[in-house]
């Protein structure tokens, strides 16, 4: 829009304060219940449409342990049939599940009872759902060439949304290395703070003092 840089100033937003609270033993084992939700599983939140590129870590969970499931949330469209062939043509039928119409209150317990996040976007205006994550007290897999890692910071890694090999070896290191997995999930924690309300608020305060 020819808008001189110097003129552009950016203020972050948050999400619901409902990710950084941890729901209650008795909400998490409801949740479990209603959705049949295995113990280990890597939660997916969005719309199952092509650009968010779902079907890169349903290919890359033919290479991770076999005890490891995905747990996409999100609503269906016609992209979802060409993830679900695939799994269904490679034996990851079981392992790879869409759950469509899951309420507010129950998606701050999936993400808690998940062990990792993945958000294998293409492009987004922004990507709320790793900060919901990273509130959460996860981390886990997004990917490069959009806006993702102003969302991650260094609290997530980032792979190539083509490369199959790159999303299933830092998935598989994140799910064996304890150590490495818990100092991105500090480094996510510290790098959220900046989306936090009193922050935002504090940020706007400043762009109308400064004007």
């Amino acid at each position: 829009y020819n808008i001189p840089e110097d003129k552009i100033i950016t203020v972050y937003q948050g999400c619901h304060p409902n990710f950084k609270s941890t729901p209650n033993e008795a909400l998490i084992e409801e949740v479990r219940k209603t959705y049949n939700l295995p113990k280990r599983y890597i939660a997916c939140v969005g719309t199952v449409e092509e650009r968010k590129n779902l079907l890169l870590v349903a290919k890359a969970m033919a290479h991770l342990p076999e005890d490891v499931y995905l747990i996409a949330v999100g609503r269906k469209t016609p992209y979802a049939k060409e993830v679900e062939d695939f799994c269904n043509q490679n034996g990851l039928r079981e392992r790879v599940r869409i759950i469509e119409g899951v309420p507010f209150k129950y998606l701050p317990s999936i993400y808690h009872a998940a062990e990792l996040f993945t958000y294998t976007s293409r492009f987004e205006g922004f990507g709320i759902p790793i900060v919901e994550a990273i509130s959460s007290g996860l981390t886990g897999v997004a990917t490069t060439g959009s806006c993702l890692e102003e969302a991650g910071g260094e609290g997530v890694v980032y792979v190539n949304p083509d490369s199959v090999e790159e999303c299933a070896s830092a998935l598989n290191k994140l799910l064996s290395d304890k150590e490495y997995k818990h100092s991105l999930i500090a480094k996510g924690k510290e790098h959220i703070k900046k989306f936090l309300p009193d922050t935002i608020a504090k940020e706007i305060m400043k762009v109308y003092k400064e004007i």
